[in-house]
């Protein structure tokens, strides 16, 4: 399952706006502000992605298995499944 998180910044009205304009149909959720701001979110944060666009993958049991670019967080989702 892909969940997009947005910035803690965004509102709903803006975050449906962008995600209209885009084409997203998956589901996305707005970050809790950051204790640390150097910081998007608290989210990115606790899972150390830094840049947007970022992405996290965690297996089953919960563990963060990968955190960097989109396309290999893709690649490393699927070698889960198999």
């Amino acid at each position: 399952m892909i969940i997009g998180l947005h910035d803690s910044s965004g509102t709903v009205a803006q975050v449906s706006e962008f995600a209209a304009k885009r084409g997203i149909a998956y589901p996305l959720a707005i970050d809790r502000a950051p204790e640390d701001p150097g910081w998007f979110g608290a989210t990115f944060a606790a899972y150390g992605v830094r840049g947007i666009p970022g992405a996290a993958v965690i297996d089953r049991q919960g563990k963060v298995v990968f955190v960097g670019r989109f396309r290999e967080a893709v690649e490393k989702a699927a070698a889960l499944l198999k």
